[in-house]
């Protein structure tokens, strides 16, 4: 595709674009275009299953395809891809047309694309807008990656379940090997396989954001594409065969901090209606008792992690407050910046916390005071503090702070 043309960049409208590149006349801002398909990716709760299920039927005669004799409905791609382990054992074998529908969706999809973008006046801007729609699908790609690596790591510990075995093997094929030192390595191979077949729907939407936008450019509807739209904005994961189509329903909710990443320390981050959900603290895979049984953390629990992600989660569910006080840190330095807290686990690691008074004063008059954790080679107050402010010590003045 075209690069940007960026003598283009500042006609017009910023939002709109201009009239001499077309985008003014698709009618709504490229910001409004994101928050759409950012809504799109992050969708929760059931969508229309009768409009759904009308796009799959014209995704399969895009592809000149009869269409699939049953469309199987799941209520979590979890459920979704058990169901298919279990079409594919009772099948007992694995129907390579499945593959071949798979690489013909792909170049069905870059066939549309391509003609998309003509339609649209090869439009100069195309880089612009490639990054526009990155930004606008990355959270749910975030959370689809999320879930893939989940899912793989659950199928790998599940695979001695011999309905699990079963499919697995028929998969992989002549990959899998049984009862061997080899084992794991095939069974992650053969799991990867599976993933392999599974389209991510509205966590996989970069691409489909973009071919939207030529859309309304060149006014053009129907084909691959927008079966893959609609499909997008009433359904989650599927997983297509030559005979049947395996549908997720998206989760009934889902949490993100502020740079987007899966997270929730009172609860799942994201749950689905049939009961699969996933624990994560910015972003970090965790396990389901260390929130949902947090009272229970104890010192001795954080100090003995010897995972530093997931220590600092321990220390951010415990409180670093409590975590200097229960734990006997030592003060190191204490000044009119604030307080030097430090602590030596038995395992050698060095835990350092720092506490400031906020600057500004609540409308009670009172400075609120925070914990922050730090680096462990911070010596003094005001050197720690000035760390999280990004600058060095000698470059911070609270005077000044905002």
């Amino acid at each position: 595709m075209a690069k940007s043309d960026k003598s283009k960049k500042g006609q017009g409208r910023k939002a709109k674009g201009s009239a001499s590149d077309g985008r003014a006349e698709v009618g709504f801002s490229l910001e409004e275009w994101q928050a759409r398909w950012r809504q799109v990716g992050l969708a929760c709760g059931g969508g229309d299953r009768l409009r759904a299920e009308e796009a799959i039927g014209q995704l399969y005669e895009g592809l000149s395809l009869s269409a699939p004799a049953k469309i199987v409905w799941c209520r979590s791609p979890r459920e979704m891809i058990h169901a298919y382990l279990e079409y594919v054992g009772a099948r007992e074998r694995m129907n390579h047309g499945d593959r071949e529908l798979s690489e013909a969706l792909y170049s069905a999809i870059e066939k549309d694309s391509t003609l998309l973008w003509e339609r649209a006046g090869k439009p100069a801007w195309t880089t612009e807008l490639e990054r526009a729609a990155n930004e606008a699908a990355r959270p749910a790609a975030m959370v689809g990656n999320f879930l893939a690596r989940k899912l793989r790591d659950e199928l790998v510990s599940e695979s001695t379940d011999l309905k699990i075995e079963r499919g697995l093997s028929l998969i992989g094929c002549s990959h899998f090997v049984r009862n061997d030192e080899y084992k794991p390595r095939t069974v992650r191979h053969c799991v990867l396989a599976l993933l392999a077949l599974c389209w991510f729907g509205n966590h996989d939407i970069k691409h489909l954001a973009e071919c939207n936008y030529y859309q309304h450019l060149s006014r053009t509807r129907g084909g691959t594409i927008s079966a893959l739209i609609e499909l997008a904005q009433q359904a989650s994961w599927f997983l297509p065969t030559s005979e049947v189509c395996f549908v997720s329903e998206r989760p009934m909710m889902l949490r993100l901090d502020e740079r987007n990443r899966l997270h929730a320390v009172n609860g799942p981050a994201i749950a689905y209606a049939d009961g699969w959900r996933c624990y994560s603290v910015r972003g970090i895979k965790v396990p389901p008792q260390l929130i949902e049984e947090r009272d229970k953390l104890r010192v001795e629990d954080i100090e003995k992690e010897r995972n530093a992600e997931m220590r600092s989660i321990k220390l951010e569910l415990f409180g670093l407050e409590r975590y200097v006080r229960e734990s006997g840190a030592e003060l190191v330095d204490e000044d009119r910046f604030g307080a030097l807290y430090r602590r030596r686990t038995a395992g050698g690691e060095i835990i350092t916390v720092v506490r400031v008074r906020n600057a500004t004063a609540e409308a009670d008059g009172r400075r609120r005071e925070y914990f922050l954790s730090v680096p462990p080679n911070m010596e003094r107050a005001r050197q720690a503090v000035a760390w999280t402010f990004g600058l060095r010590e000698e470059e911070y003045d609270p005077e000044v702070e905002t």
